[in-house]
């Protein structure tokens, strides 16, 4: 199992939290940044792939041109 670590605002939290309930992905909070960002540790295997990728888009969404 493959492991990404996040630091996720507290604005985006709620939403970030829903994407790993419905993907079912085992996590845990390690602690917060020093600007309060709070560090998110997911688990995923290759079938849960995508859900970690929405977790990436949502943290640092690609701007259309």
């Amino acid at each position: 199992m493959k492991e990404r670590t996040f630091e996720v605002p507290e604005d985006k939290m709620a939403e970030f939290a829903s994407i790993i309930e419905n993907a079912l992905l085992p996590n845990s909070i390690q602690g917060t940044t020093e600007d309060d960002d709070i560090i998110v540790t997911v688990q995923y295997d290759e079938k849960r792939r995508l859900a970690v990728f929405d977790l990436m888009e949502l943290l640092d969404p690609e701007e259309d041109d």
